[in-house]
């Protein structure tokens, strides 16, 4: 018998290979809420795991996640809903490098070229409506009538004068 095999494994060995992906995922989130501002994205984080992973594989040990986990829980999503697709395998890949940083397994069971695991998927373009430039006289003789309160209209006339966005036009400062 081995010397390894008398001597009872260290409470930090135990920890490590009980811990499951939630509960690292708890760890990851409560360092990553730290960096972000809106609370409705704070929340997205969190739900889309609990969505779209945690049902997979979110009450296994860390150590025993594969590649194949991450793309059966993927999978239902990467064509219907290819933006939370990619948002939520970010996510997981981010969840797993820090268990490689951490030590808790060599690898990143998340880090594959999603395209090949998962097949390419087609971009839908869509535009924003825009409005010729050679209609803007009419649009500012109907702001101008419009009812509406002036500090939206004075606000929309500055867009259309500065062809700015209306978040740098909203929070616009005098100096």
């Amino acid at each position: 018998s081995k010397i390894e095999d008398m001597v009872p494994a260290s409470p930090e060995t135990v920890v490590i290979e009980s811990l499951t992906f939630r509960e690292l995922a708890k760890q990851w989130f409560d360092q990553k809420k730290l960096g972000l501002r809106n609370g409705k994205h704070i929340q997205q984080n969190w739900n889309t795991l609990e969505t779209y992973i945690f049902p997979y594989f979110g009450d296994r040990p860390v150590t025993e996640v594969k590649v194949g986990d991450v793309i059966d829980a993927i999978r239902p999503i990467w064509h219907d809903k290819h933006e939370t697709a990619k948002r939520v395998l970010g996510r997981v890949k981010e969840i797993f490098a820090h268990a490689k940083i951490h030590e808790m397994r060599p690898d990143n069971p998340a880090d594959f070229p999603p395209n090949t695991a998962l097949g390419a998927v087609r971009k839908k373009t869509v535009h924003f409506g825009a409005l010729p430039f050679e209609d803007i006289p009419a649009l500012w003789d109907w702001l101008l009538a419009a009812n509406c309160e002036e500090q939206t209209r004075h606000l929309v006339m500055l867009m259309i004068l500065t062809a700015k966005r209306s978040k740098e036009t909203r929070f616009a400062r005098w100096d």
